[in-house]
């Protein structure tokens, strides 16, 4: 059985490393395509280089310029007697614009949650295998292979959950930058 010492570091390394951020800068060849192809499909949170943000939906980058739909919802009798709010920003006046998703990070969250776990478990395991049996009932007792594979594959099943659900709720999160490469160090 997996010592209930080791569930929490497994919890705290597949939160950490369940989901990531993607960084694109304005200066990257397919900048404008990726960035478009996401707005046209989730809602985005817009950030201003003066600070204001903004919940934006059918976002569009064209030339110099970015607009998009508000993606605050009315309240049900206003939306059927006004038409959405749209924004047109110029480039330069936008710090970075973020998507989020949520099943992106779940996947991730999943596949990094099995691999940590499994590796974790299986170093455990292997540290904790010996010869002779002790008991006919003893998951410590065999080879290297056999303890590390089994402690690991237990951990692995555990951390992979862990992983979905944390990953699912943080998301992986994809960031395209207005400021160029050269200038986000000074």
């Amino acid at each position: 059985m997996i010592r209930p010492h080791l569930l929490p570091l497994a919890i705290v390394l597949t939160v950490i490393g369940c989901a990531t951020t993607r960084v694109s800068y304005r200066d990257d060849a397919d900048f404008v395509s990726t960035m478009n192809a996401r707005g046209d499909k989730a809602t985005a949170k817009v950030v201003m280089k003066n600070g204001t943000t903004h919940e934006a939906r059918a976002l569009r980058l064209e030339g110099d310029s970015i607009s998009f739909l508000s993606a605050v919802v009315a309240p049900a009798k206003a939306v059927a007697e006004t038409a959405p709010e749209i924004f047109r920003f110029a480039a330069d006046e936008v710090h970075h614009v973020e998507f989020v998703s949520h099943v992106n990070g779940a996947v991730e969250g999943l596949s990094r949650g099995a691999v940590g776990g499994f590796l974790i478990g299986f170093a455990f395991g292997a540290a904790t295998a010996h010869r002779p049996c002790s008991t006919w009932f003893d998951l410590t007792c065999g080879s290297l292979l056999e303890v590390g594979a089994a402690y690991g594959m237990l951990l692995g099943a555990q951390s992979a959950l862990v992983g979905l659900v944390a990953g699912g709720i943080k998301g992986r999160r994809y960031r395209y930058d207005f400021v160029p490469r050269l200038l986000q160090n000074r």
